[in-house]
């Protein structure tokens, strides 16, 4: 019966997820306005800037960041066995905005990876 319930509970899948800041959302981001859009409008858009710069020339460098780690972790009764699978999306929205207090430029990221690892410590990415 020992055996049995060792083998049951050391092969178990465990969820794992973590994030970090807020989701950035691509619809948001395609009504920004090179020229036409502020400040004011991009932080009701988007919130406060994950943090701002102020550029040599005095513009401004907003920037946001989102990160969502989500994994399934595998273990089994052998040693260095055990593997993991998940995802892991990032996005980065940086903004540009002029003296006047109008986006200039911005550039905005999302990826998100497959991930996959063994016991060994081997990992591997693939865009999804």
């Amino acid at each position: 019966i020992l055996l049995l319930i060792f083998f049951f509970v050391s092969g178990c899948a465990i969820p794992i997820s973590r994030s970090s800041g807020n989701p950035i959302d691509p619809a948001k981001v395609a009504k920004i306005e090179k020229g036409k859009t502020t400040r004011a409008e991009i932080e009701v858009m988007f919130g406060q800037p994950i943090s701002t710069a102020m550029l040599t020339d005095g513009r401004r460098a907003l920037s946001y960041n989102y990160s969502n780690t989500k994994m399934t972790a595998f273990s089994t009764p052998i040693p260095f066995s055990g593997r993991a699978q998940g995802t892991i999306q990032t996005q980065t929205l940086q903004i540009y905005i002029s003296k006047d207090g109008v986006v200039e430029d911005f550039e905005f990221n999302d990826n998100t990876q497959k991930v996959s690892g063994d016991g060994m410590g081997n990992t591997r990415m693939s865009p999804e």
